[in-house]
């Protein structure tokens, strides 16, 4: 989707925008840099320059980034199914006073949290400004909700012109909210393909060789996916299994100890995460991305190995599997809550030839290459020119 400049979206290059994030990632960049060619101006404020479980050095260049008055605190939270999760609050308490200094036309926020109330409140004080909430979730990270989060969503949701999400996911959770669906449009997420890319035939022995990246937290769903491997490994005569574990966290002492636990067939090995300016290569090493997640708003691995031409054996609960791998042609899928189910996905990847492992790999590239930044940005361009112009209701769509 291209945004011209004639009609509404002439009128879009008009428009100052501001956006309120935590951080901006280095994946974001490339799509916050073709949105702002379609702007007046975007004004991006931030609540810390990096998440301390973030492991990437902040680059803003070519963008407007403010740091905002903020208040941090790391929260554990409990999932109904008993897993823990630590994530960082933010609170950025001047959001209302920057916003009436800046002006802007349309204010763009992530989460749904004190940012959006403030963003609210503003809409309010300023009729002609409009309001576009980015929430990038899914149905199953947000059973963890509570009853007063739930009805501040509902109250944001309400006084919101159009909201960005992931995919299906989030949007079947944003209609359980009551938000209209003529509201609600899908963006996904996207990496630069080009810069992942490479060629989609590998050795035969690299479909031996499994990459897990990801924090070493519980709901990234490892230590069971672990047991998992180690079980269907002593039952199969699969000789020379490599895993490549790379990542830092909580679990890491507990990881060890059930990499300790795998027979001799598989070998393990973990290590610290990598610049991002690194992973292309790493990915060139890979043959096969293990992404076990218990639940996750997207999963950019995903994209990123798709791109890199490396198989994807993924959670079902991973919103990026949900949208990008059809089993079998792009991909492997498997609930890693359903006892056998990733073992059998392992039997269907080591029972692959080496020709129909490559023919998967094209198809992975195929289907990614039009999930860019561009695309992306280009999607969101197009929403606010719509919201600008009253017609927000014609551009139902979702990823390309």
């Amino acid at each position: 989707m291209t945004v011209s400049r004639g009609g509404a979206d002439g009128e879009l290059h008009r428009r100052r925008v501001a956006l309120l994030v935590n951080f901006v990632p280095p994946y974001r960049v490339p799509v916050l840099r073709r949105l702002q060619a379609h702007l007046s101006a975007l004004r991006i404020l931030i609540s810390t320059t990096m998440e301390r479980d973030r492991h990437w050095q902040p680059d803003w260049d070519g963008l407007d980034v403010r740091l905002q008055a903020s208040l941090s605190r790391t929260m554990k939270l409990t999932h109904p199914d008993g897993t823990v999760i630590h994530t960082e609050l933010h609170l950025p308490y001047d959001t209302l006073i920057q916003l009436v200094r800046l002006r802007p036309d349309i204010v763009i926020t992530g989460e749904m949290g004190l940012r959006t109330l403030m963003a609210w409140l503003y809409r309010r004080l300023v009729p002609r400004s409009r309001l576009v909430i980015w929430a990038t979730l899914s149905d199953r990270t947000e059973t963890k909700a509570g009853r007063l989060r739930t009805r501040l969503r509902r109250l944001l949701l309400w006084g919101a012109d159009a909201v960005l999400t992931n995919g299906q996911s989030g949007r079947r959770y944003l209609q359980r909210l009551g938000c209209p669906a003529q509201r609600i449009h899908p963006i996904g997420q996207a990496v630069p393909v080009s810069l992942f890319r490479q060629p989609p035939f590998r050795p035969p022995e690299t479909a031996h060789d499994l990459v897990f990246i990801g924090n070493l937290e519980a709901w990234k769903g490892l230590l069971p996916a672990l047991d998992q491997l180690r079980g269907w490994a002593e039952q199969r005569p699969v000789a020379g299994i490599r895993l490549q574990i790379i990542g830092r966290g909580r679990q890491r002492s507990d990881v060890l100890e059930a990499m300790a636990r795998l027979p001799a067939n598989v070998t393990a090995h973990l290590a610290d995460p990598i610049p991002y300016a690194a992973m292309p290569a790493l990915y060139a090493k890979a043959g096969v991305l293990l992404l076990p997640s218990l639940y996750e708003e997207w999963g950019l691995v995903v994209n990123e190995a798709m791109a890199a031409g490396v198989v994807v054996l993924g959670s079902r609960h991973a919103q990026a599997v949900e949208e990008l791998i059809e089993d079998g042609r792009t991909g492997f899928i498997f609930d890693p809550e359903v006892p056998g189910s990733l073992a059998a996905a392992l039997d269907r990847l080591m029972a692959a030839s080496p020709a129909e492992l490559d023919v998967i790999r094209a198809a992975a590239q195929a289907r990614i290459a039009a999930v860019t930044p561009d695309a992306m940005a280009d999607h969101m361009a197009a929403v606010l020119a719509g919201i600008s112009s009253g017609r927000a209701a014609m551009l139902q769509g979702g990823l390309p």
